[in-house]
């Protein structure tokens, strides 16, 4: 079920009680849906003198996506809307052990690199369903009520036509384009344009003549572009702290050539020489700031 875990005050399907109540809960809110249409790098080829390339590259590729991330969170916030997130690729499994070729010993025969892999391979879940200090905040408390979807979410919506087909595009303004709506020919979507570095104040007044619509969609590229800044630093502040929470984690990527001066789990825990690749999920992530 990769990408597919997802949270917030009300849970959907099965559990709703009835298909009624279910398309009925899913009315009550508006969502930005955060795709990923970006092209994933090859994986790099494994190679024993070098193995640790592709945990490297693993890193590098979370980093990549969470700087992006962020700024659709920030949107999602900005327009007081449930975010449903991307599904999230992986170049190294997550496991408790050792590794061959970033993968689970004998994974690597069966799947291919990278893949669509769990929420819990790339996050803490426990930091997005508990906020603990977090919630005590603005932004906390707003992440707390829209809550967050997983990206199989999307499928569920499509049992809604009035959900589904209510959509929108939010796009970059280019040049030579004027108007912040523009509606679709024929059967296509509305589009939603806005500049680059937008502020979250100008970003809500643009897409006020949106505000019906039940599903903005935007890019993880797009987001990233068109979320500049916060309307105040303490939005911004606020902001940062929760996406650190939420963004907290430490995995470390420990591969079978691995030589350990004790037992891998004192060598990890006492940081002796440290052989393994770790993973801290806020490792250069950018800070959002907030409109000059």
């Amino acid at each position: 079920d990769g990408g597919s875990g997802g949270g917030g005050g009300q849970r959907e399907g099965a559990d709703a009680g009835s298909e009624e109540e279910a398309v009925r809960r899913m009315s009550a809110r508006k969502y930005l849906l955060v795709s990923a249409d970006y092209i994933l790098p090859a994986v790099v080829p494994y190679d024993k003198a070098d193995y640790d390339q592709r945990a490297y590259q693993h890193v590098q590729w979370q980093q990549h996506v969470r700087n992006r991330l962020q700024h659709a969170l920030a949107l999602a916030l900005a327009l007081n809307r449930t975010v449903i997130l991307p599904p999230f690729h992986c170049y190294c499994d997550r496991y408790f052990y050792r590794l061959e070729g970033c993968m689970i010993p004998g994974g690597h025969h069966a799947t291919q690199l990278p893949f669509v892999c769990p929420f819990d391979h790339v996050f803490d879940s426990s930091h997005w369903y508990e906020l603990g200090q977090a919630r005590t905040s603005p932004a906390g408390r707003a992440f707390a009520r829209l809550g967050f979807e997983g990206s199989l979410f999307g499928d569920q919506l499509r049992r809604a036509p009035q959900i589904s087909n209510s959509r929108a595009t939010l796009r970059v303004q280019t040049a030579g384009v004027e108007g912040a709506v523009l509606q679709g020919a024929g059967a296509a979507p509305l589009s939603g344009l806005l500049a680059a570095g937008s502020s979250s104040a100008d970003i809500v007044k643009a897409l006020e003549p949106l505000q019906h619509v039940h599903v903005l969609q935007v890019s993880l590229d797009d987001a990233q572009a068109i979320f500049g800044a916060f309307a105040s630093k303490s939005e911004a502040d606020d902001f940062n702290r929760l996406a650190a929470h939420l963004f907290g984690l430490r995995v470390a990527y420990c591969q079978k050539e691995c030589r350990f001066e004790t037992t891998m789990y004192e060598s990890v825990k006492l940081k002796q020489r440290d052989p393994c690749v770790w993973l801290d999920g806020t490792d250069k992530l950018k800070r959002l700031s907030a409109a000059q």
